[in-house]
């Protein structure tokens, strides 16, 4: 895919968005809804879909979604108290890795990931 994904708070939003464009800044389109702190995008290896950290579950905490382009279909990936965020997708689409303070300290967790 020619698009790149970027996080904005733009004018017409109250939280950090995600948003895509095309390589010359035109075509810019909303991935995720308004009023929901979005951030840290990461495209997978097939340029289907994006990770991101989100707090848009309702639980106090960030978590780790996916969002594919193309029907903007989200899904949670994580779902623990506490922070987790700054995901990124193996070349080979198989692992997740994200920074987390589950224990506490703020580490770098490596997860197996299966995309649906």
């Amino acid at each position: 895919r020619d698009l790149h994904s970027f996080p904005t708070r733009r004018s017409s939003d109250l939280e950090w968005r995600l948003y895509t464009m095309t390589p010359d800044g035109d075509n810019i389109t909303a991935l995720t809804p308004a009023g929901i702190e979005s951030t840290d995008p990461s495209w997978t290896p097939d340029s289907k879909s994006v990770v991101y950290s989100s707090d848009s579950n309702d639980s106090n905490s960030e978590d780790i979604f996916i969002i594919d382009i193309d029907t903007l279909k989200i899904r949670n990936l994580t779902n623990h108290k506490g922070y987790e965020g700054a995901p990124s997708i193996s070349p080979d689409g198989k692992i997740l890795a994200f920074e987390a303070d589950w224990t506490g300290v703020l580490d770098i967790w490596i997860v197996g990931f299966v995309e649906e």
